[in-house]
């Protein structure tokens, strides 16, 4: 609050009654003072509570069952931070509700870091806008972190189709609209495939799966023909035995497990950017200074060799980002499906 010249307008001619006022209470200088010393020590003492920062053992959740990606990031980043701290990092699965179940639990912890949660596209950015019992807001009632690796998916078709390039795709689609079915495996791969559909002017018919492993097996028999299929990707064994055509990659940057395939921004979509990424997240109202701290941790852990070596096992590659910079990532991409559900009147049943 600023100080005005009014504010320190004492003098030895105030009038009888103003003293006796001042003599009741602070006066509005005073009180002023008084809020601004004790924003003053809370600061202090958050940065100070942040230098001691981890004082006790520090949980991450992941709602996801042990063995899968979701899994296997948050313990290679535990037991990194455990190592850089110097103190117990953990990891607690609560699978159950497509990740509900972790976020739910994670956002009603105390915001003091030391409950964390390993948040993907799913979680904290599909889910809030699309299943009717998530009632949060990934920004407001979490304090995003840091983001830690991305993952794209990869456009195969099956070889019947005889294209080998995205362009080929399109020009078949257009020439027999509504007649090539598509496969997915879950709700960010089926929008994905949405807006592939839309920016391209193309009508494919959706077939939902549940997992990637039926979705997979579906393209193989021909029962669909197109699929974008997500890293680590099964489909690269059938790739390279010719069972599979892979067209393109869907994220920003070609992955290093497929150098030399286009993605489909190349492809002729600029700015098409639809990928899986992972990332660390704590319950709304967590210390600036202790956010910072986790944030910096998590930096140094994926810049390690050994880290980026695992992530590249699972079609990953770590990136980083500041608090403010991922939050801004999840409000673009909740902003890019919510126009697209929108525009093409999209139901999510599944």
């Amino acid at each position: 609050m600023p100080l005005h010249a009014r504010d320190a307008g004492l003098s030895t001619g105030v009038a009888p009654a103003r003293v006796a006022a001042d003599r009741r209470g602070p006066s509005a200088l005073v009180r002023v003072c008084l809020r601004l010393l004790a924003l003053v020590l809370l600061g202090g003492a958050s940065a100070a509570h942040a230098q001691e920062y981890p004082e006790r053992v520090v949980r991450i959740v992941t709602g996801y069952a042990p063995g899968g990606p979701s899994d296997i990031v948050a313990r290679t980043v535990a037991r990194k931070l455990s190592e850089l701290w110097g103190r117990q990092v953990v990891v607690e699965n609560r699978p159950g509700g497509s990740g509900l179940v972790a976020s739910d639990m994670v956002r009603g912890s105390p915001p003091d870091g030391y409950t964390l949660q390993i948040g993907t596209t799913t979680t904290h950015v599909i889910n809030p806008i699309t299943l009717p019992n998530a009632t949060f807001d990934p920004v407001r009632d979490f304090t995003p972190i840091a983001p830690i690796a991305v993952a794209p998916y990869l456009l195969v078709v099956h070889p019947s189709l005889k294209v080998k390039t995205t362009a080929e795709l399109i020009a078949l689609a257009k020439a027999q609209p509504g007649k090539l079915n598509y496969g997915s495996s879950g709700t960010s791969i089926y929008l994905g495939m949405e807006l592939f559909k839309a920016l391209a002017g193309i009508d494919m018919m959706h077939v939902p799966y549940k997992g990637g492993g039926p979705a997979l097996a579906a393209l193989l028999a021909n029962e669909v023909q197109v699929e974008f299929d997500p890293l680590p990707s099964a489909a690269l064994s059938h790739v390279k035995q010719g069972a599979l055509v892979l067209l393109a990659s869907s994220g920003a940057k070609r992955p290093r497990v497929v150098p030399d395939v286009p993605t489909v921004a190349e492809a002729g979509f600029p700015g098409f950017d639809v990928s899986s990424w992972y990332g660390v997240f704590a319950p709304a109202g967590t210390p600036g200074p202790i956010a910072e701290r986790i944030a910096a941790g998590i930096a140094r852990v994926t810049a390690l060799p050994d880290v980026q070596m695992t992530f590249a096992d699972l079609g990953a590659e770590a990136f980083s980002l500041t608090p403010a910079a991922f939050a801004q990532l999840i409000r673009r991409d909740r902003d890019m499906w919510l126009k697209l559900i929108k525009e093409r009147n999209i139901k999510v049943d599944y």
